[in-house]
């Protein structure tokens, strides 16, 4: 039975919420009634009641049991609407009830690209087909490090990210504190004049061992390290009581602890990442009883990338896996050789498997921008689902896919990298091409075919000639470091000239519309 939607120009009844809504509902309904007056040339009603209204073609959250709806359970993320008996009814779980009501919004063929392009059809009758659509992502913690989702709740949500904090865009998956955490939770400029053992022993010397700020570590095999830092996360969560997760995580350096005793346990454990995992169980084990709900997150990053051979970590902990040693434009599954080129064993998807073996929770923070040369073309569009569904194969409960955040800076097309990846974070296997083709339709318009050809031309130079590149720049392998130097061989005369001849012909198809 199909459900009437629009007649004669107008909504074809009213939005329901409860007589004293929740911030989410009240927020569910303003924006249901936004869009709309945009479709059509009324403006839609909002009606706050306990009671079953009549003329209602919309019913969100609590109003359901108005009309003898049972509401379920949820999870947070859980979306759920359905038609029935002629109306819409909209529920989910704290923000899955928002994205419910922009699913439905979509259902009508409305599109949220960017925060400032949004696709909203004029329609003078709409009939939806019977629905019943109830899914929730695969991934609990999903945040993309952009501009346009970090600095735009209203657009975050949209998205379906859940890094938002106010609570009518449904409130955060809440982090407790930043990562590189020990940075913070034992300041080394607060406790290494009476505490110097607490630190790091590199070349003979503790503390820092360069000028930068958070080039220095902590010394794990000392017990008194061990004490400050739950003392320190207890602090942090009893500051955060909503907190769903804390950071236990090594600053970013490429250094560890030379000590005697933490060289014992390294070679014990097989890996310097077992230091890290005892670390952080033992933090997660001590807080476990006062902070039940609370996951205990550390890296697999840098020097901790590869398992340990012994420890394991406990079941409320997070191995949050980093993919920087990896090329970015070949999906990590396909071992395309560049890290054993650039000395880089075991490789990213080597040891992301061998996390998923032993751990309960994985994280990913992923990179998809060239953090060195942002100006510079980044043509990693083929390997973001295939990345994206191998993080999911391997147990992967979160995602936090780096992109540029600062407002002047950004990597090339950066918006549709954002809708598309925040797509994939939502549902690593959804239709990517058509997620693609919509938004260079709408967003590029006339130049959308030229867009794709040119993004089609520079994946198929890269995957013909088997090149490589990486999110910060080539790798020296004498000292494993990256260099500043570009990948440029994507970016030659030839291939510039082919590039700027799609540009030509834009401009040109543009002027032959403006004359005509």
């Amino acid at each position: 039975m199909e459900v009437f939607i629009i007649k004669d120009q107008k909504i074809f009844g009213k939005i329901i919420i409860p007589e004293n809504p929740i911030s989410t509902e009240d927020y569910a309904s303003t924006e249901l009634r936004y869009y709309f007056n945009r479709m059509t040339a009324n403006s839609a009603d909002i009606v706050k009641t306990n009671e079953a209204a009549e003329d209602a073609l919309i019913v969100i959250g609590g109003a359901l049991t108005n009309y003898g709806e049972d509401r379920v359970t949820y999870d947070d993320d859980e979306l759920h609407w359905y038609t029935k008996n002629g109306k819409v009814f909209i529920d989910g779980g704290k923000r899955g009830i928002l994205y419910a009501m922009y699913d439905f919004l979509e259902a009508l063929g409305c599109r949220f690209f960017t925060p400032k392009a949004e696709k909203v059809p004029a329609y003078t009758e709409f009939e939806l087909e019977e629905s019943d659509k109830r899914e929730k992502p695969l991934f609990m913690y999903r945040e993309y490090y952009f501009r346009d989702t970090m600095r735009n709740q209203n657009f975050s949500v949209k998205c379906r990210t859940n890094e938002t904090t106010e609570e009518k865009y449904g409130g955060p998956f809440k982090v407790a504190n930043h990562c590189h955490s020990f940075l913070y939770m034992v300041p080394i400029d607060k406790y290494f004049a009476e505490h110097p053992e607490w630190y790091a022993l590199v070349d003979g010397k503790r503390g820092r061992y360069s000028n930068e700020r958070n080039k220095w570590q902590l010394c794990l095999s000392n017990p008194e390290v061990i004490e400050k830092l739950i003392e320190s996360a207890r602090e942090i969560l009893r500051a955060n009581p909503d907190a769903q997760l804390l950071n236990i995580q090594q600053n970013d350096s490429i250094r560890y602890c030379e000590c005697e005793n933490c060289r014992a346990i390294y070679e014990e454990e097989g890996e310097v990442s077992g230091m890290m995992v005892r670390t952080v169980n033992a933090v997660a084990e001590a807080l476990e009883e006062e902070f039940p709900n609370v996951l205990f997150q550390t890296f697999a990053y840098n020097y901790s990338r590869t398992p340990p051979e012994k420890s394991r970590p406990r079941h409320n902990v997070v191995i949050q896996f980093c993919t920087i040693e990896g090329c970015t434009f070949h999906p990590h599954e396909s071992e395309c050789g560049w890290e054993h080129e650039n000395n880089l064993l075991p490789t990213v998807a080597q040891n992301l498997k061998k996390w998923s073996e032993i751990s309960h929770n994985i994280f990913i923070w992923d990179y998809t921008a060239c953090f060195w040369q942002l100006l510079k073309p980044h043509p990693n569009w083929y390997a973001l689902q295939p990345n994206m569904q191998f993080f999911a194969k391997n147990k992967a409960k979160g995602i936090f896919s780096q992109g540029e955040l600062r407002e002047n800076d950004g990597c090339d097309l950066d918006e549709l990298r954002c809708y598309l990846i925040c797509k994939l974070m939502w549902d690593p296997y959804c239709d990517f091409n058509k997620h693609l083709t919509e938004f260079t339709d709408f967003y590029y318009g006339d130049a959308a075919p030229m867009v794709r050809e040119y993004i089609d031309t520079m994946c198929k130079k890269c995957a013909d000639d088997n090149i490589h590149f990486n999110c910060y720049g080539k790798r020296n392998k004498e000292n494993k470091r990256f260099d500043r130097e570009p990948h440029t061989e994507y970016l030659t005369p030839d291939m510039l000239k082919i590039y700027n001849e799609m540009t030509v012909q834009k401009r040109q198809f543009a002027t032959i519309l403006s004359a005509g």
